[in-house]
C-alpha cells in the first residue's frame, strides 16, 4: 500500500509541475503558504457543511499547493517518510485528526519558508525538521480526507483537476521566475546526464537567472546572483539540494584556460564581497589545507564544466558557448559519504574508475591534493600544470 501511494503520489507531484510550467510558472513560496491557508479554510468549510464532493476538490487542491512546494524545494515522498506518518497516525484517521495534522502541517511549512526567505531566521536554540516532513505529512493527509479507494484513483483525479486548471488559467498569471525552472537548468541538463559521475542522476539542482559573462558582466549581476545563492544557501539548511548553477557566457569558442579563470575569479571573489556573514570567505589563505568557498554560512565546493573542455576530461560540459558554475553544498557530499573530514577514499575511487571506464579522464593529483582552491577549475589537458584561478 505505501509503495503504491508513494509512487502514485510522486507521479502527481510531476504532474502538479508540467501544469503549472504550463500555466506560467510558480509563485513565490510565500504565496503559496498564503494560498495553503485559503484553501484549507475552504477545506474546512465543505466539512462543515458536510459536502462530500466540496471536501474531495479541496483536499486536492491542498495537494496540488503543497505538490508545488514540493517541487520548488525538491522534497519528494519516500517509502520511509510515508511510513513513519503512516505510523504516527495509527487508527487516528478521523477527519477532525486529519484536520489538525494539516493546520500542524502547514504551520510547520510557514517557519520554515519565513527562514527560507530570510524574513523570520531561526532562534540559536531554535530545532526546526527538515521541510519533507510537512509537505509530506500535508499530502499523506489530504489523500485520507479525499476517502477516495485508491492511491491511483486519487492520482487520476488530481490529473483531471490539472487539466481544469490549465484551461481556465492560462494567460491568468503574471510570467515568474523560479530557480528550478531556470533557463540555465535547461541548458545544463543534457551535462548532467551525461557526466559519469553516479549521484548526477538523481542530483536536485536550482539555476540562477542571470548569466555571467566574459570580460564583465552588468553591476547588479553578481549582487543578483549573492542574493540567490544566498536563499540557496539558507534553503539547503530545510532540504536535500545539491547544487546551484551559474551560467557563463563566452563570446567566442576560441576559449582559453585563463579566459575562464579570470571570470570564475572574479565572481567567487565579488560573492565574497557580497557576503556580509559573520566568516565570509577570504582569499589570503587560498592555497592553505583549510580553505573552502563559503557563503552565507554555507561551505561549497565549486565545480567549473565547460564545452572546451575535450570529451575525455571528466569535466565536458555538452553546451554550445557556455560553461557552468555548480556550487555544490558540503552536505550534499556528506550525505553520500564523502567528507573531507571523514575517510572516503574507496568512494572516490569508486567514482574515478565510473569516469574512466568511460575514457575520461581524472586527474587523481588534482582530485586527492589536500588543497581545495586547484580542483575547483581544472586544466583543458591531461598533462597540463593545475589551475591557479585565483591569480587570474
Amino acid at each position: 500500500m505505501v509503495d503504491q501511494l508513494t509512487e502514485q503520489v510522486n507521479l502527481a507531484i510531476k504532474s502538479v509541475h508540467e501544469s503549472i510550467v504550463g500555466v506560467g510558472g510558480y509563485w513565490p513560496p510565500m504565496a503559496a503558504v498564503c494560498r495553503l491557508a485559503e484553501e484549507l479554510s475552504e477545506l474546512d468549510l465543505s466539512l462543515t457543511c458536510k459536502d462530500d464532493t466540496a471536501v474531495c476538490e479541496e483536499a486536492i487542491d491542498v495537494f496540488i499547493i503543497s505538490s508545488c512546494l514540493a517541487n520548488q524545494f525538491r522534497v519528494f515522498p519516500t517509502n520511509s517518510i510515508f511510513e513513519s506518518i503512516a505510523s504516527d497516525i495509527g487508527g487516528s484517521d478521523s477527519t477532525s485528526a486529519l484536520m489538525y495534522r494539516c493546520i500542524q502541517a502547514i504551520g510547520k511549512i510557514a517557519r520554515i519558508v519565513l527562514a527560507i526567505e530570510g524574513i523570520k531566521p531561526l532562534k540559536a536554540d531554535e530545532k526546526i525538521v527538515p521541510l519533507s516532513i510537512p509537505i509530506c505529512e500535508l499530502l499523506h493527509s489530504t489523500f485520507l480526507l479525499t476517502r477516495l479507494e485508491s492511491a491511483r484513483e486519487f492520482r487520476e483525479m488530481i490529473e483531471l483537476v490539472l487539466g481544469k486548471k490549465s484551461t481556465r488559467d492560462q494567460q491568468r498569471f503574471k510570467q515568474s521566475f523560479d530557480p528550478i525552472t531556470a533557463d540555465v537548468l535547461n541548458v545544463f541538463e543534457p551535462t548532467r546526464k551525461d557526466t559519469s559521475c553516479p549521484f548526477a542522476s538523481s542530483a536536485k539542482h536550482w539555476g540562477s537567472s542571470i548569466y555571467i559573462r566574459d570580460g564583465g558582466s552588468k553591476s547588479n549581476d553578481y549582487p543578483e546572483i549573492g542574493r540567490q545563492l544566498s536563499r540557496f544557501s539558507r534553503a539547503c539548511r530545510f532540504t536535500d539540494l545539491d547544487g546551484f548553477v551559474v551560467g557563463i557566457e563566452h563570446a567566442s569558442n576560441d576559449l582559453h584556460i585563463a579566459d575562464i579563470a579570470k571570470t570564475f575569479n572574479q565572481l567567487l571573489r565579488r560573492l565574497s564581497e557580497l557576503d556580509e556573514s559573520p566568516n565570509a570567505c577570504r582569499f589570503e589563505d587560498v592555497e592553505s589545507e583549510d580553505w573552502q568557498f563559503k557563503y552565507d554560512g554555507q561551505n561549497f565546493f565549486v565545480l567549473v564544466m565547460s564545452f572546451h573542455y575535450p570529451k575525455s576530461n571528466s569535466r565536458h560540459a555538452l553546451s554550445d558557448g557556455i560553461s557552468f558554475v555548480v556550487f555544490q553544498p558540503e552536505q550534499s557530499f556528506k550525505s553520500r559519504g564523502i567528507s573531507r573530514y571523514q575517510d572516503s577514499s574507496k568512494l572516490r575511487e569508486r567514482i574515478r574508475l565510473a569516469f574512466e571506464s568511460r575514457g575520461r579522464s581524472y586527474r587523481s593529483d588534482i582530485i586527492y591534493t589536500k588543497l581545495e582552491a586547484p580542483r575547483y577549475l581544472k586544466p583543458f589537458q591531461i598533462d597540463e600544470s593545475p589551475v591557479r584561478w585565483w591569480d587570474c
